[in-house]
């Protein structure tokens, strides 16, 4: 008995389709690597990771932030300060950033500075104790 049926077509997108789809879910992206980095103190690592985020998307706020972080924890506070204003300009509230920026500006002897971006800090999030401890 033969029928009439059509035959069914696989889409030669669905395959690479699913494969891409499984795999960006399945890896972590760079900024959560770059996190990853920063809480195990590996801060070149960390500064790698948020590079390559910015790459890929130069509006990620936090990425800039993760790299500033990263640079003033490793003895390069003109960097930190450079990539807090540009977390900043990406997220102007961001109490991390301010923070981040003054902890650099202390570092660079810039004391007037880093008191008021502590104090920025400290307005925008009043229940992190470490901006206190900082200015």
């Amino acid at each position: 008995m033969v029928t009439n049926k059509p035959k069914k077509r696989s889409s030669l997108f669905a395959v690479p389709f699913c494969v891409l789809i499984l795999s960006s879910c399945s890896q972590k992206s760079h900024v959560e690597l770059g996190k990853q980095f920063l809480q195990d103190k590996q801060y070149d690592q960390a500064v790698e990771q948020f590079d390559q985020a910015i790459t890929q998307d130069p509006s990620q706020y936090y990425a800039f932030f993760g790299k500033g972080y990263a640079q003033a924890n490793s003895g390069r506070p003109d960097l930190a300060v450079a990539n807090a204003n540009k977390a900043l300009e990406l997220k102007p509230d961001d109490a991390g950033s301010f923070f981040v920026r003054g902890q650099a500006e202390a570092d660079l002897n810039q004391k007037d500075a880093a008191i008021a971006d502590m104090t920025q800090a400290i307005n925008l999030d009043p229940k992190k104790a470490k901006y206190l401890a900082m200015r």
